[in-house]
C-alpha cells in the first residue's frame, strides 16, 4: 500500500507539470497510471472516473490505438462495478478499433475480455468462439502465456457446459505451459479446475488433493 501512495503522489505531481503545460498526450498517460493505481488500491469508483477522463481525451487526440487500448480498459473497470451493458459495448468497440488496425497483439484479450463476459452471462456457444478465436491468433503468434490463457479459458467453458473430458484435455494442455514458464499462479488456476472436473467425475480423493495442492500454490503466491 505504501508503494502505491508513493506512486500515486508521484503522478499526481507530473499530472500538475502536464496540465501547466497544456501537454494531453501526457495528461491522459498520467490518468491511466492513476487510475491503474486507484484499481490495485480497490477504490474502483475512482480509477473508472480516471480511465474515463483518459478515454475522453484520447479520442479527442484522435489516436486509434491508444483509443482502443482506453476502451478495453475502462470496459475491465466498468465490469468489475457491475455495469455489464457498458462493458459489453466498451469491448465491442475497442475489438472493432483492433480489428481496424490488424492489431494482432491485442485482439486476443479483448476477445477473450468479451468471451468472458459472455460466460458470466451463461452463453456458453458465444463465449467459446470468442475464447477458440483468441487461442488461434495467440498460436500464430507463438504466445505461450496467452496460449495457456485461452486454453484455460475455453477449458472453463466446456467444464460449464458439462463437457468434462474436453475441460480435462484443454487444462491440460494449458497446465503443461505454465509450469514451462513456471507461472505459479496458472498453474494453481488448472488444478482447481481441473479437481473441480475430478469432482464431476465422482473422484473425490483426486478433486481433493488437486484442491489441496492450488491452494498451496495460492498460499505460497500472496
Amino acid at each position: 500500500q505504501g508503494n502505491y501512495a508513493q506512486a500515486r503522489a508521484l503522478y499526481e505531481e507530473s499530472m500538475s507539470l502536464f496540465r501547466e503545460l497544456g501537454d494531453k498526450r501526457g495528461i491522459a498517460q498520467v490518468l491511466n497510471n492513476l487510475g491503474n493505481v486507484a484499481h490495485l488500491q480497490g477504490d474502483y469508483a475512482l480509477a473508472r472516473a480516471l480511465v474515463s477522463e483518459n478515454l475522453a481525451i484520447q479520442r479527442e487526440l484522435g489516436n486509434k490505438r491508444r483509443i482502443a487500448y482506453s476502451l478495453n480498459n475502462l470496459g475491465e473497470m466498468t465490469y468489475q462495478q457491475g455495469d455489464s451493458a457498458q462493458a459489453r459495448a466498451l469491448f465491442e468497440e475497442g475489438l472493432a478499433l483492433f480489428r481496424e488496425l490488424g492489431d494482432k497483439q491485442n485482439i486476443p484479450t479483448i476477445l477473450n475480455n468479451l468471451g468472458g463476459f459472455q460466460s458470466d452471462q451463461g452463453d456458453y456457444a458465444a463465449a467459446r468462439a470468442l475464447y477458440e478465436e483468441s487461442l488461434a491468433m495467440r498460436r500464430e503468434l507463438g504466445n505461450k502465456p496467452g496460449i495457456a490463457s485461452s486454453l484455460y479459458n475455453l477449458g472453463t467453458v466446456s467444464g460449464y457446459r458439462s463437457d468434462y473430458a474436453t475441460a480435462c484435455a484443454l487444462c491440460q494442455e494449458s497446465l503443461a505451459i505454465y509450469r514451462e514458464l513456471g507461472d505459479q499462479q496458472g498453474i494453481a488456476g488448472c488444478l482447481k479446475e481441473l479437481a473441480e472436473v475430478a469432482g464431476a467425475h465422482g473422484l473425490p480423493e483426486r478433486s481433493a488433493r488437486l484442491f489441496g495442492a492450488a491452494e498451496a500454490l495460492r498460499d505460497r503466491g500472496r
